[in-house]
Order: structure tokens, then sequence, then C-alpha cells
């Protein structure tokens, strides 16, 4: 192969390769973040079980929690939104910890986070809520969790009724948890959900 046909085949296969990509990217960007996120909604879905490790290596299980209303809240001490959502969970949780709701935090890993950050995070924000590991990412993936912070509100059933994606609105949260906290008093699960 000459020398001038060495270079019309690399272009040719550059500008083939920026044709994908800008089709690719053309395809993607129909679709808002949003839209990707909130097609994988678990709203209405029973919540998946867990079992993680706290910081201090006690097993916490979601089962756990029967009968109770559960906050679980995916982040990453590495993650800007995380952190400024912090003080946020931490004073609603407060606000309800007398009421059988329960706020979990559960730590998304990556490969730059550490058990220290970790640590050094929950002193920061003085969080007296429960913060689990997910060291596999096997509860991150079983969510379906592809960004965070994404908080989800399981009602006194384990249905999941609720889902914020990025920061929490600390008064629409409270608001669904008050909801909920009635529906409790109100009506037993099989008067909720009927059997499929």
């Amino acid at each position: 192969m000459t020398a001038r046909k060495k270079i019309v085949f690399t272009l040719i296969v550059f500008a083939s390769i920026i044709l994908f990509l800008f089709l690719l990217g053309q395809g993607l960007s129909s679709k808002t973040l949003s839209q990707l996120i909130n097609s994988n909604s678990l709203i209405g879905k029973k919540a998946p079980s867990f079992s993680l490790m706290t910081p201090g290596n006690t097993r916490i299980s979601l089962s756990d929690y029967e009968e109770k209303i559960v906050i679980l809240n995916f982040w990453n001490p590495n993650c800007i939104e995380c952190r400024i959502e912090a003080p946020l969970l931490q004073q609603t949780s407060l606000a309800f910890k007398d009421n059988d709701v329960i706020f979990l935090g559960i730590e998304v890993p990556t490969m730059r986070s550490t058990l220290q950050e970790t640590l050094v995070h929950i002193k920061k924000y003085g969080i007296t809520y429960t913060i689990l590991i997910d060291k596999e990412g096997i509860t991150t993936v079983d969510y379906g969790i592809i960004t965070i912070p994404l908080s989800l509100v399981i009602d006194h059933c384990g249905y999941i009724t609720h889902q914020t994606t990025g920061r929490i609105d600390e008064q629409n949260l409270k608001n669904h948890i008050k909801s909920l906290l009635d529906i409790k008093q109100t009506f037993k699960c099989d008067e909720i959900y009927t059997k499929l």
C-alpha cells in the first residue's frame, strides 16, 4: 500500500469514527438525562431486599425495618451534591426520629472513596442516621442507581412510593412522609395493595 493510500484509508476510518460518535450523541441527546433516569423508576414496586455493613461492621438488612417507613439515600462522599444534601437529610431524619421512620444512607462504591472519607463525611455533617456501605455495588445495581444523590421512600408495606433524583426538596419529602404515616395509621397493607 502506498503512502497516499494509507493516508486516504486513515482519513476514511477517522471520518467513520467521527460520524459514528456524532450519530450516537444525537440519539442519546434526544432523551434527556431525566428521561433516562425516570425510565428506571421503581415507584410502585416492592423494594429489593439487601443486607449491608455499617462503617462499624454491623450488618443491617432492609427486613430489619418491616412495617416502618424507610428512606434510602444513595450517595458517595466524593459527590458534591451529596455533600450539599447531607445537612437536609440529617434535619429531616431528626424531624421523624420518633415516628417509625428510618433513614438509611447507602454509600455507592467508587474507586476513589475510602472508609476514612466516609467517616469524615459522617462527622463533618453530624449524621446520626445509619450509613451503610455497598462495597460490592450489588444493592446499587439492584436498585438501578445510575446517578447520585438519589433518594427513595419505602412505605410500611415495603413498596417504593417516592423517588427524588438529585438533591432532596426537604419540605416535599416531609410532606410525603407525613402522608405515609397517616396512611399507616388508617390502612393495613392488604387494604392498600391487592394481590395480582
